[in-house]
């Protein structure tokens, strides 16, 4: 007799308007995620003398069970997936609560279930991509595959961390082609429910352009910081007379001895980060022209922007380096709202 399972069989409807439930939300695929799970994209063949009684998950339509076994989750398919992420995880030095999970220790239930629905999802995405007859070709696999393992196969130093990490070329190639199978579906199905998504994206810039803003622009500058505001202009003159470059006075003269070690370099920073006359004064500055001096609470800063990423109207985030960003993660939240 089978043991009593903890996990309660789940059904999941399936019904004729799922291409208006996915207009809402397109799932997005975790790569390592899914690289530790023994995930398919296609769904499997059919299980021989499996009862629907004797899954774990299964799709219904119309309150009716589909009678297509590539739509079931049987117990086999489960737990392999889930030893294979548990043995993942382990190799990473991760370890579960075997109950009770927190921030620093998630709950292996909560994975155990997070897997389920990554397959329940998995089989809603090839049902749908089946029956629209949008499911990627063996030859557009193949292709793409060919493409990653070659670009990274060629180069002999990747390809030994390959084989150090995998085993083989081959072993690494059925993983890559694994993700690749779902990458494939997912933007055959985005292409399939978001006919206009670049109109629904301009909708949600124009609806929540401040929030966009703040969250995407950056700006890469580097400071330099003076308890004076004559000590500041001296420099500047200095700079702007070909005397001395900005880095070398950085580190000659600035008092923030964390970036004057880095010739004034800050990096990469976003809306929030700074003090709000430096924010505004890096922001609004043009890329390779210092500007300053600047008060803040620290003392005078002279600052020179090196790039920055901003935008006013929806055609020049369009053109910026973060609108796939921005596209992506409008479909993530379209997704989770779904």
């Amino acid at each position: 007799m089978h043991r009593r399972h903890w996990l309660r069989k789940i059904q999941v409807p399936v019904i004729w308007a799922i291409a208006v439930l996915f207009a809402a939300g397109v799932i997005w695929w975790s790569v390592a995620t899914f690289m530790s799970s023994g995930g398919k994209a296609r769904p499997n063949s059919t299980n021989a003398n499996i009862k629907i009684e004797d899954t774990v998950a299964y799709l219904t339509k119309a309150g009716s069970p589909l009678d297509d076994e590539r739509y079931w989750i049987t117990y086999t398919e489960f737990s392999g997936d889930v030893q294979d992420s548990l043995n993942s995880l382990k190799k990473q030095g991760i370890v579960l609560d075997p109950y009770f999970g927190d921030s620093q220790r998630p709950s292996e239930i909560d994975y155990r279930y997070s897997i389920l629905m990554n397959l329940v999802d998995q089989k809603i995405l090839s049902y749908y991509a089946l029956n629209k007859g949008i499911y990627p070709t063996n030859e557009e696999l193949n292709a793409k595959v060919d493409e990653i393992v070659n670009q990274y196969a060629s180069d002999e130093q990747y390809k030994l961390q390959i084989e150090q990490l995998y085993g083989s070329i081959d072993a690494f190639r059925e993983l890559v082609e694994k993700y690749v199978a779902n990458d494939l579906l997912r933007a055959k199905i985005i292409q399939d429910v978001f006919p206009n998504i670049d109109n629904d994206v301009k909708q949600y810039f124009d609806e929540n352009k401040d929030e966009i803003k703040d969250k995407y622009e950056k700006v890469d500058a580097s400071h330099i910081l003076v308890d004076s505001e004559a000590s500041a202009t001296e420099i500047k003159n200095m700079i702007e007379s070909g005397k001395i470059s900005f880095s070398e006075a950085a580190s000659e003269f600035s008092i923030d001895t964390q970036s004057a070690a880095l010739g004034g370099s800050l990096g990469s920073f976003g809306h929030g980060q700074m003090v709000p006359e430096f924010e505004q004064a890096a922001f609004s500055a043009t890329p390779g022209v210092i500007v300053g001096p600047v008060k803040s609470e620290y003392g005078y800063h002279l600052i020179e922007v090196a790039t920055k990423t901003t935008f006013d109207t929806y055609d020049e985030l369009v053109k910026s380096s973060v609108y796939d960003q921005v596209k992506s993660d409008y479909q993530n939240q379209e997704f989770t709202n779904w």
